[in-house]
C-alpha cells in the first residue's frame, strides 16, 4: 500500500517505485477516475511519441484509442436514431425513461 500526502499548494509526490510500477515518467499524465466502489484509479495517460521511464516508446494513436471507449450500457443506436433524439430534445419533446 502506497500512502500519498497531498501539500499545500495540492501538488503530490509519487515515490520512485510507484513511478516505476506504473510506468510514468517526469512530464506524464495521469488519469484519476472514481470507481464503482468509492475509490478512485489512477493510470497513465498514453500519449502518442512519448517515452516512458524505462526508455520504451509507449503506445498511441489508434492502437492505444481502440476499446478506451466502453459502452458500459449495451447501448446500440442508429444514426437516424441519434439524429431523431436531437431533434426531439430540442423541440422538448424527448423524456428520459426515469422522466414521471
Amino acid at each position: 500500500m502506497t500512502i500519498l500526502t497531498v501539500t499545500s499548494r495540492g501538488d503530490v509526490t509519487l515515490g520512485k517505485e510507484l513511478l516505476e510500477t506504473l510506468d510514468i515518467a517526469p512530464g506524464d499524465r495521469l488519469v484519476v477516475l472514481p470507481r464503482a466502489d468509492g475509490g478512485f484509479s489512477l493510470s497513465p495517460l498514453p500519449e502518442t511519441g512519448t517515452t516512458s521511464a524505462q526508455g520504451k516508446k509507449k503506445a498511441g494513436g489508434l492502437e492505444a484509442f481502440y476499446g478506451s471507449l466502453k459502452n458500459r450500457h449495451n447501448v446500440h443506436v442508429t444514426l437516424d436514431e441519434i439524429k431523431k433524439s436531437i431533434e426531439e430534445g430540442w423541440a422538448s419533446e424527448m423524456r428520459l425513461r426515469d422522466d414521471p
